[in-house]
């Protein structure tokens, strides 16, 4: 007999939930990678393919969960169907949201996996680059931001800043030295275990 899922309530945001702006610095976030047994490879030979940064779009908004009331299992929560782009786009923090159907809005894949990076080593972390070729030097700074999806509250970006703000997701060629080297940064700091976190209420709860 097949017993239908109902969507952990867990990582449904609430109307009475804010954005969590805590130190999380002694954290690590969590990131699906959609075949579990390549963690089972020599991390130095398969980095770049587990992190999947291809472009200024993968790069400048880099998805993630924080685990603590997540737990490692809904990783492997894979959203589909017609409402997939409503479950992935930001919530407002105030809103109902629509709780995703089994088989209809997600399904269960078994075959994801998870990695982990820790938010210490990252947040705030400075790259420099050029925008132009003799242009001056400027930096991209990362923050780690807490931003919450229609069906998932423990969303977190690493972000990247310059001293005119966000570093938009589009393609330009100056942009691609950075890609590049934050590929190599963030792949010094993959681990494959991280130890339980808890999450006090009061960081999220108004």
């Amino acid at each position: 007999m097949n017993h239908s899922m109902e969507y952990p309530q867990r990582l449904l945001p609430h109307p009475r939930f804010k954005k969590i702006e805590v130190d999380l610095d002694h954290y690590c976030l969590c990131r699906k990678v959609p075949d579990v047994t390549i963690l089972q490879e020599p991390l130095e030979e398969i980095a770049d393919e587990i992190l999947g940064i291809e472009s200024a779009s993968d790069c400048f908004d880099y998805s993630t969960n924080l685990p603590g009331i997540l737990e490692l299992d809904d990783n492997r929560i894979e959203l589909i169907g017609s409402e997939k782009a409503y479950f992935r786009t930001y919530w407002d923090f105030r809103s109902v949201v629509k709780i995703p159907m089994e088989n209809v809005d997600f399904i269960i894949n078994e075959a994801i996996g998870s990695f982990f990076l820790p938010i210490g080593p990252i947040n705030g972390y400075k790259i420099p680059f050029n925008r132009k070729e003799k242009a001056a030097l400027e930096k991209a700074e990362a923050e780690v931001v807490h931003t919450p999806s229609n069906s998932n509250f423990w969303h977190f970006s690493i972000k990247w800043k310059d001293a005119n703000g966000y570093i938009s997701r589009t393609d330009s060629k100056w942009k691609n030295a950075i890609i590049s080297a934050v590929r190599t940064f963030l792949s010094e700091h993959i681990l494959l275990h991280c130890d339980e976190q808890s999450i006090e209420v009061e960081w999220y709860l108004n």
